[in-house]
This record gives C-alpha cells, structure tokens and sequence, in this order.
C-alpha cells in the first residue's frame, strides 16, 4: 500500500533509507553521465530569465537564506520556460519511465531545511551532486537516523517518506539536482500518485495563506483536499 502525508500519520514502513539502485539500466546511465549533467546544470544557471524560486514551505528552513528550487517537472507538471533554457539538460531525463519530478535544489551557506517526512513513499529521491562545499559534518543529509554526505562522483538515492533533514554549515552554497522516479511496483499509477501529491501541496499552500484552515478538522482538510483532487483530474 503506498503510503502518503495527506493520512497524517508518520512514515513506518519498510522502504530502506538509502536504495541501492545500481541494477537499473537508467540509473547506470545517469552514473555514467553524471559529468556532463554537473556542466550542464551549471551553464544553466548562469543563463538570464530562469526561474529559481523559495521553496514553497518557508516554514520547513532555518538560517540565514532560503532553500530555493529551479524545477523542470513537479509531479509531472512541466515548466516550459525552465525546460526551453535548459533543453539538453533536460533531455538526459525525460525518457525514463516513471520519471515524476526534476529540480535544483540550492542550500545556501548557513542553511538548514528541518526534519521532516516526505510527500509518499511512491517515490526514488535520486539528488545528483552538482557544487559540494564541503562533507560531513558540516553539510550533509540525515535519512531515518542515517547520515550521509553528497560525494562528488556518487548519486544519492533514498526514500524522503522518512523523517529526513539537510543542512549546510559551511562557508559556500551546496547544489544538487532531485530526480524523482517511480518505483517499478506503482509505474502504472503515476497519474494518480502525482494528482493525490499534488493536492496536498495545493492545501498546504493554501493552509500557508489562511491559517484558519488548519484548525479545521481531519476530515474537513481531507474533503478541501479530495475537492482540490477533483479540480486538478478536471484541468489534466
């Protein structure tokens, strides 16, 4: 059963923190091609016009700056104007079967992005090290207890349903870019899984701008959530 955040309960299962995903043929490819993906997301961003944006939970970081993102692909949901600037970057992912999300993620220096549990557990969190100041333990990833730090020629792949946290204590921005594939299991639920997630991020977000909804009860955010559900099937 996948299990999602929306059902508010905390994430037990038995998904590993880390995965081991070196049997996979893309997954190979990306390994292999993990050079040419550092150059190209940093010709990226030196581009004009491209959007990099807070993280939309301002609430989940502390520090001196915010978490900001770059997305290609968000739960399926394209930005055209990000892809048309980074084409061939692009390009390396778009195939993969089951492929649900696309971003870079930039920590600034003296940043930390707090505990916290994943959207579902549906999910390979792949993050591919682009600028890493420095290891353990000043900049690192904490999985289910687990810590690790970002190795240059490594990917990291974990499962963020788990309570997880990121922080960089060091002097330099830390950059890596978050693929989001599907599990082999759910590949034929992909609409869906990608519709339930983005529901409870539209709620979120709309908790974010009117507190009031968040002393409604359970089942009252779980009907605003199967309505949001609805609204975006209808748009799709």
């Amino acid at each position: 059963m996948i299990w999602y955040s929306y059902k508010g309960i905390p994430y037990h299962g038995d998904c590993p923190a880390f995965y081991d995903l070196s049997s996979l043929k893309w997954f190979v490819e990306l390994t292999n091609n993990q050079q040419k993906i550092k150059s190209l997301v940093l010709d990226y961003l030196k581009q004009e016009g491209i959007e990099i944006e807070k993280y939309f939970n301002t609430n989940l970081v502390t520090g001196k700056e915010n978490w900001k993102v770059s997305p290609f692909l968000f739960w399926g949901n394209r930005n055209e104007k990000n892809i048309s600037k980074g084409k061939e970057l692009f390009s390396m992912f778009e195939n993969i079967r089951g492929i649900t999300g696309l971003c870079i993620s930039i920590l600034p220096s003296q940043t930390s992005v707090k505990p916290h549990y994943g959207d579902t557990d549906a999910v390979y969190r792949i993050h591919i090290p682009v600028k890493i100041p420095c290891q353990l333990p000043s900049c690192g990833l904490r999985v289910n207890g687990i810590e690790k730090s970002w190795e240059p020629t490594e990917l990291l792949t974990f499962c963020d349903a788990h309570l997880h946290e990121a922080w960089n204590h060091s002097p330099e921005t830390r950059i890596v870019l978050i693929v989001d594939v599907l599990r082999e299991e759910y590949l034929s639920k992909q609409k869906n899984i990608c519709l339930n997630v983005l529901s409870l991020l539209h709620l979120q977000q709309l908790i974010n701008s009117h507190k009031w909804i968040n002393s409604l009860p359970a089942l009252g955010k779980g009907v605003l959530r199967i309505i949001l559900k609805t609204r975006l099937l209808v748009k799709s």
